[in-house]
């Protein structure tokens, strides 16, 4: 089962581990509860889920091409077998230079979550770059801080930044209905290298359970202003699906709110 999980290029449902493993579908699922109570999966929407570490997923078939021997290098440990990479895991994100687009801010406005990073993490190198259109960065001059760039972008257009480490985008694609929003998260992960990640900052719903008033009354302003919605954690996943992404990681920072940082990457980097 746990080979099953962390051979899938994203999140499981129960019923393809079932169909593969020849487990009866009842049973997997209580498994899978139970595996999940003690976090070592994580269910990411009713019925779909995935691996918290790739590296413990790796571990059993790691320690069997080692023939069970005691693990004793840093740089041959079920960490890199798991995530595929040679690096040391304190070094990865670690080789940024001066020269390195460490975060890009796509429709950020006058840059205030940028400002905020920068403040938070001034020993950081890389450079943060901020996108929007022309008449918000003819405002930015007046803001403008070292290590901070604004560039005019419309990102229903091709991403002009290849490579950088984090691409944001804060409250920006509840705006949209899918096939737009799947036009924008494709315009923008083409430019994507190994290292870059998607961070989607918005509401993510729950699928099933109470809504607090004020995230319907949210998804009910989308509906009404822009023809556009809030969307639950199943739709999030069927959305980034469509678009090519695998679903890294969930964090909610605002549970009252739903507000949240979907992390994501292109399939075909993961």
């Amino acid at each position: 089962m746990f080979e099953t999980l962390a051979a899938s290029s994203g999140p499981s449902s129960a019923e393809n581990i079932a169909e593969i493993t020849v487990i009866d579908y009842t049973l997997t699922q209580r498994l899978l509860r139970f595996y999940q109570s003690f976090r070592w999966i994580k269910q990411v929407c009713e019925n779909y889920n995935t691996v918290l570490n790739p590296g413990f997923a790796a571990l059993p078939q790691y320690l069997k091409s080692k023939n069970y021997r005691n693990p004793m290098s840093v740089l041959d440990s079920a960490w890199q077998a798991g995530f595929n990479t040679n690096e040391y895991p304190f070094e990865v994100g670690q080789d940024m230079t001066d020269d390195t687009v460490l975060f890009v801010d796509i429709g950020s406005g006058l840059g205030s979550q940028s400002l905020l990073v920068k403040e938070r993490f001034p020993h950081l190198k890389g450079w943060i770059i901020i996108q929007d259109q022309r008449h918000v960065i003819d405002a930015w001059g007046a803001l403008s801080k070292p290590g901070v760039e604004a560039q005019i972008y419309d990102f229903f257009t091709p991403q002009p930044v290849k490579g950088a480490r984090a691409y944001y985008m804060r409250n920006i694609i509840h705006d949209h209905q899918d096939s737009q929003a799947q036009e924008i998260l494709e315009n923008i992960t083409s430019t994507f290298d190994q290292n870059s990640l998607m961070l989607i900052d918005d509401i993510v719903m729950p699928d099933s359970g109470g809504v607090p008033w004020h995230v319907t009354m949210a998804d009910f302003n989308m509906m009404t202003g822009l023809a556009a919605k809030e969307r639950t954690e199943k739709e999030w996943l069927a959305l980034l699906e469509s678009s090519g992404l695998k679903l890294i990681k969930i964090w909610k920072h605002a549970a009252e709110t739903g507000d949240s940082i979907i992390v994501a990457k292109p399939k075909k980097l993961a």
